[in-house]
């Protein structure tokens, strides 16, 4: 059975288009084209749309089997939010046994600055967060081999064989590459875009806000969801702005595939959080009429090394908790799956923000909503013990 980049490259062939042909139909580089070809970048939805509709055959017809996709440690210690990207764009993400492992490990291991056990503590504390996902499989066991990039390698083709799908390795080991020929290096899957929207069209909608969206036509192949000059999406400007018709806008962009949960801006915050930073109760409830993630933390998914920003693992219950926003906090505890002991980059709980603002309301109506007084942050401390000093 062809891959579905060998299959990309059969259409192109036969209908005699060049990868630069094809990268102008689509809108993005050509050195991608060889790469999605070759098996070294996985298309975007965005590209599939537009290649199918240049040849006029279903995307259907492309992807008739699954894509899989297996992260190695060296990938998650370089970028932790990998799995949500990963969840995104493939039908089922692994995380192996001797991946777990290794991170526990890490993990464990505290050298002077803390900086590679603070990124596995990190990257363990989401997968536990993601663990009732459907699509991610953990502690998959993998084929016993001295080597553990081997044993990575032969799950992959075990899987491939038996399941009759495609396997992915995402990886940072350049080990990978010349041993598996579905390995894809971390640097390529960050940079895989499908660029597709027109910059100067999508700052003018940016400045638009109108009384009656019916009639308005986005421009063809429009991507609402690429990050702007002060790295923030045209929904976070939405909800930024003063004006009263705002929230039109709002229902318009997000019906027209503008993603409620991507973080971004200054603190890489999710738009639900934003709102409650902002104090913005009506575009809060907006959102979360579009079923975001209300769970959903900060990060910065640009960040490679292995140091965390100050702001990371912030949820919206976080943020409410931090800047006093009893209402919002209400709102949040009426959903039956908020993670309400969900901590951040430096262990903090929601419970533990209240405790450090000394904020009595905030901090006894999560303690009666079941926050858990006994967890402790990243240097041994309590809610209790922030809250009685």
């Amino acid at each position: 059975m062809a891959s579905l980049g060998k299959k990309i490259k059969e259409i192109r062939i036969a209908n005699k288009k060049s990868q630069k042909e094809i990268a102008d139909i689509t809108c993005v580089d050509r050195t991608l084209i060889s790469k999605i070809e070759s098996d070294k970048a996985t298309p975007s939805e965005d590209f599939l749309q537009l290649f199918c509709k240049s040849f006029n055959i279903k995307v259907s017809s492309l992807k008739t089997y699954k894509q899989k996709v297996i992260i190695d440690t060296s990938a998650l210690m370089k970028n932790s939010e990998l799995i949500y990207k990963a969840l995104n764009k493939y039908d089922e993400v692994i995380i192996p046994d001797i991946v777990i492992t290794e991170l526990n490990n890490i993990k464990d291991k505290r050298n002077k600055k803390h900086s590679k056990s603070n990124t596995a503590w990190k990257t363990m504390r989401q997968i536990n967060d993601l663990k009732n996902e459907e699509k991610l499989k953990i502690n998959i066991k993998s084929p016993i081999s001295k080597e553990n990039d081997l044993r990575i390698i032969e799950l992959a083709k075990e899987i491939k064989n038996k399941e009759n799908c495609e396997v992915y390795i995402i990886h940072d080991d350049i080990g990978f590459s010349t041993r598996y020929e579905r390995s894809i290096l971390l640097r390529d899957f960050i940079a895989e875009k499908s660029d597709i929207s027109n910059y100067d069209a999508l700052e003018t909608l940016d400045k638009i806000f109108l009384d009656d969206w019916n009639s308005y036509k986005l421009p063809q192949n429009i991507n609402l969801n690429i990050l702007l000059k002060d790295n923030e999406t045209i929904l976070y400007h939405t909800i930024k702005n003063k004006t009263k018709n705002k929230y039109k806008k709002l229902h318009f962009i997000i019906k027209n595939g503008a993603d409620p949960n991507q973080t971004c801006g200054k603190h890489n915050l999710t738009p639900l959080a934003l709102c409650i930073q902002i104090n913005d109760i009506k575009s809060f409830n907006i959102l979360l009429d579009y079923k975001v993630d209300i769970n959903k933390a900060s990060f910065n998914d640009k960040n490679t090394d292995y140091t965390m920003t100050k702001n990371e693992g912030n949820t919206p219950l976080m943020v409410a908790a931090w800047h006093g926003r009893m209402d919002f906090i209400k709102k949040l505890c009426n959903y039956k799956d908020l993670s309400i002991n969900q901590q951040d980059a430096n262990g903090y709980t929601a419970l533990i923000k209240a405790a450090i603002k000394k904020n009595n309301e905030i901090y006894n109506f999560l303690i009666k909503n079941k926050a858990d007084t006994k967890i402790r942050d990243r240097i041994g401390r309590t809610a209790k013990d922030y809250y009685d000093n």
